[in-house]
């Protein structure tokens, strides 16, 4: 038992902090000095400074042309970007509700492509429709 306590001793004064460098470059060896500045180190590291932020997107710089823009995003979704979206996907990273993973779509584009695409143009034409996709299981 001597052996492992005096081990453990041994430990202990290894693993204690002696000496810190402060911030003007002079070494601190007071337990007090040394109790503070490694407190006064961590208030700082992690003190919250109360800036105002600007915001992310200033009005200044907020895009003119809202009506080209919307009209983009609202337009119908095109066969190519269908296509793309989903041979973008990784082949086995989620496995939808159905069970199939991207992959089995991506090998059968040529016989689902018509369905996936007609079906997730219903989804963006009406967009209620999207709750049905979470409900839907197949066995």
């Amino acid at each position: 038992m001597k052996y492992y306590h005096s081990k453990t001793i041994v430990g202990r004064r290894r693993n204690r902090i002696v000496p810190l460098r402060n911030e003007a470059g002079d070494w601190i060896e007071d337990q007090e000095n040394l109790s503070n500045l490694a407190r006064n180190f961590y208030l700082k590291l992690y003190h919250e400074d109360k800036l105002v932020h600007d915001p992310v997107i200033p009005w200044t710089t907020y895009p003119q042309n809202l009506e080209t823009k919307h009209h983009k995003l609202s337009s119908p979704v095109h066969y190519s970007e269908c296509k793309q979206a989903l041979f973008d996907m990784g082949p086995y990273k989620a496995i939808g509700v159905d069970g199939f993973p991207a992959f089995f779509f991506q090998q059968n584009w040529d016989i689902v492509g018509d369905s996936v695409y007609h079906y997730m143009n219903q989804m963006w034409s009406n967009p209620s429709l999207i709750s049905s996709i979470n409900n839907t299981l197949l066995v």
